[in-house]
């Protein structure tokens, strides 16, 4: 019936009064009880899995411990984890005695085990590969720059020649126009400078017959 009690206890009331304390792995850990024990005290602990589990008791003519990794001293009041065990051993451990039909609990202890370690990453070395590198030889450029001269040397005269054709065969259309054009008015206008004379003839010459004279 006290164990029904002391766990009831336990899972309501002593997490929030626990003094944390924080142990090694492998490391031995004392805990002291701090109440009066004429009758004797019952040693208890909490993991961190909310699970109640008993661990001795000790009184002045008896002493029951539950596991080997306990070692309880009556006249020290004192009980000793051995082996701490961060994954097992992780929890609340107190005492509590028993007078007169009275419950007295001593100070409870929270029991953690160290942090892991923040996983370190090796850091990524990537080896550039080797790149052939290509020397391009010094060629000179000389004859590129006289064929690109050229072309466009020859590009400027196409451009100038062709106009200036054009404009040479416009103007000799024009003059030939102009000159049938100003004969036509010639004509026209002057018809006696198109008539035909008569050509003199020499003397003592008798025309024949059948002959007209103009």
């Amino acid at each position: 019936m006290y164990l029904l009690y002391i766990g009831l206890f336990s899972l309501l009331f002593l997490p929030h009064g626990a003094f944390p304390k924080e142990v090694k792995n492998g490391q031995n850990e004392q805990i002291t009880c701090n109440t009066r024990q004429e009758q004797g005290a019952f040693w208890f602990r909490v993991q961190d899995d909310a699970k109640f589990q008993f661990i001795a008791y000790l009184s002045s003519t008896s002493k029951k411990i539950e596991s080997d990794k306990f070692r309880a001293h009556q006249s020290r009041h004192t009980l000793t984890l051995q082996r701490f065990d961060k994954a097992n051993d992780s929890g609340l451990y107190s005492c509590v005695s028993v007078n007169r039909n009275k419950l007295h609990f001593g100070q409870a202890v929270r029991l953690y085990g160290e942090p892991d370690p923040a996983p370190t990453f090796k850091p990524i070395t990537t080896v550039a590969e080797p790149t052939g590198v290509t020397t391009t030889p010094c060629v000179s450029n000389s004859h590129e720059v006289k064929k690109s001269e050229k072309a466009f040397s020859v590009g400027c005269e196409f451009h100038i020649l062709v106009p200036l054709a054009a404009g040479c065969g416009l103007l000799l259309i024009l003059l030939i126009i102009t000159i049938l054009y100003c004969n036509r008015l010639r004509t026209r206008w002057c018809p006696h400078h198109c008539k035909r004379r008569p050509r003199n003839r020499p003397a003592g010459h008798t025309p024949l017959p059948n002959q007209h004279v103009f």
